[in-house]
């Protein structure tokens, strides 16, 4: 099957068969936010056994950022795409509030919460960036599709 790389973009589309084939694991985002999450993960495993509400809300935010972006690159359109990657934006930022709502109960010292949502805060902003690129490319693999289409039926 040949697909076509759209340039600078992680999407390659078939024409024919009209699949849409995302790398995520080729993606920085996916890349940072997988590293960040075992490093936050494990912070969790230090905090005390009476905070475990406060424990499983955390690792379910940290799963949710790297996994969406994971999950949403196997949907078959660029906006469902888009749906998984904001919603691991959103958890990107749930996890700077349980940061410095940690760091403030004394479960993270103030140096580590500083460097966490330093890191944290470059990720929302390459997040965000990417839904951007998303959002632009969209539009463009419309126009490619529906030029491909209307090029084969006077053909």
């Amino acid at each position: 099957m040949k697909y076509k790389k759209y340039i600078g973009s992680p999407i390659y589309y078939n024409h024919q068969e009209r699949v849409m084939v995302r790398h995520f694991k080729n993606l920085d985002i996916y890349k940072d936010s997988y590293t960040l999450s075992l490093e936050l993960y494990r912070l969790t495993d230090t905090f005390p056994l009476n905070a475990v509400s406060l424990r499983s809300q955390f690792r379910r935010a940290i799963f949710s950022t790297f996994l969406n972006i994971a999950e949403g690159s196997g949907k078959s359109s660029i906006k469902e795409y888009y749906y998984y990657v904001n919603i691991a934006y959103s958890s990107c930022r749930e996890l700077v509030a349980l940061v410095s709502f940690s760091c403030e109960l004394g479960y993270i010292k103030p140096n580590s919460a500083e460097t966490y949502l330093h890191k944290l805060d470059i990720l929302s902003a390459k997040l965000f960036n990417f839904m951007k690129y998303l959002e632009k490319h969209d539009y463009k693999i419309k126009t490619a599709i529906k030029k491909y289409t209307y090029s084969r039926m006077i053909s």
